[in-house]
């Protein structure tokens, strides 16, 4: 996903931003 940094999608967004 998107680095949106929205908790909803803090899992999905995990491998984009870490």
């Amino acid at each position: 996903g998107e680095a949106t940094g929205n908790l909803a999608n803090f899992q999905d967004n995990s491998a984009t931003v870490a």
